[in-house]
Order: structure tokens, then sequence, then C-alpha cells
């Protein structure tokens, strides 16, 4: 399977550099890959997750635009400065992108810490998909006004299925995206 844009829309990553917080199977990431993002940093602390993160690359037709680093979010800034010439071109990110990272009170304080630092500029950009469910979205956009970050919420259905699924809610394919910008 091979990743590429649809149609010739350029996408919100087309040459940019992105970086996703909290990987896991880094879908968020290989996607902003093919879509022409010129390099993609997958954060994660667990190297399993990192590992399946490169299969799926690899799977995707797009490992060459891929870097990873295991750490954690409160690590991000000194690794991204460490001046390492793999981290260079992701200090600073154009493009942040995370979904179903903010799981708790401390992930989402690291996560705005590291977005207030990094977003430096109205061009740069982060979105975080969040299922409608989760109840620290709001604290979420509380501390990204807190530190002067404008954050808007859209929300986003993400698919359906046409069968009866007894072991889901609707509620459950109902995202909420949260875009999130330095005025």
């Amino acid at each position: 399977m091979s990743l590429s844009p649809i149609g010739s829309e350029a996408s919100a990553c087309t040459g940019l550099s992105v970086l996703e917080f909290g990987s896991g199977l880094g879908l968020g990431g290989v996607a902003c890959a093919g879509f022409g993002a010129r390099a993609v940093l997958l954060q994660d602390r667990d190297p399993e997750c990192l590992r399946q993160a490169v299969e799926t690359a690899v799977r995707s037709g797009v490992a060459q635009w891929i870097t990873t680093l295991r750490c954690d979010y409160n690590e991000l800034p000194a690794k991204l400065a460490s001046g390492k010439e793999a981290l260079r071109e992701f200090a600073p990110p154009d493009v942040f992108v995370g979904c179903d990272v903010l799981l708790n009170q401390a992930s989402v304080q690291e996560i705005v810490s590291v977005l207030n630092l990094f977003l430096r500029s109205p061009s740069q950009v982060a979105y975080f998909m969040d299922p409608y469910t989760r109840p620290h979205r709001k604290l979420f956009m509380q501390y990204c006004d807190s530190m002067g970050l404008v954050a808007k919420e859209d929300e986003i259905v993400t698919w359906e299925p046409d069968w009866e699924n007894p072991l889901e809610y609707d509620r459950e394919w109902v995202m909420r995206l949260v875009t999130v910008r330095r005025p």
C-alpha cells in the first residue's frame, strides 16, 4: 500500500516538517508523509510503538521521510535543542499532530508546555484529534488560552459502520479536532 495525496490539492503539511506527539502506530505522521510532508518526527516513549510505526511507514512507502524519537513529552524541548543532525529540521517543527493523546492532566500540561515553546509564528499549527467523550480536551483548551495560544474546536465524524456493533457506541465515532496557533 502506498499513500499519496488525493487530487492535486496541497495538504496542510506539504513541504513542511511535522512532529507527531505520542505517535503510537504512527498513523497521523505516516499520513502526513504520504501527503507530502518533507520530514516527519514520530515521538513516543514506547519503543514497541515506534518499531510498529516504522513498519507502518515502510509498508506505506514513506519511510525515507520518517524519523523516530523515543522520549516523554517533557523531554522534547531538550532533545530538539540538542543540535543532533537527525533532529535539526524539527527545531521547531512547522506542524504538530496528535491523536488521542490528551489522556490526563499531566499529558495535557506537558503537551501545552511544548507547544508554548515551539509555536512561535502564526504560520505554525497544531492539530489534535480527540475522542468526543474524553474529558481532558476542555482543560487542554484552557491551558492553551492561559499560554496565549488560540485553540479552536470542530466536530469530525470519523466513520460510521453500516452494521450494528453491540461493542461500540455512536458517540465513539465522533472525534473533536482541536487546531492550535500562536496569534
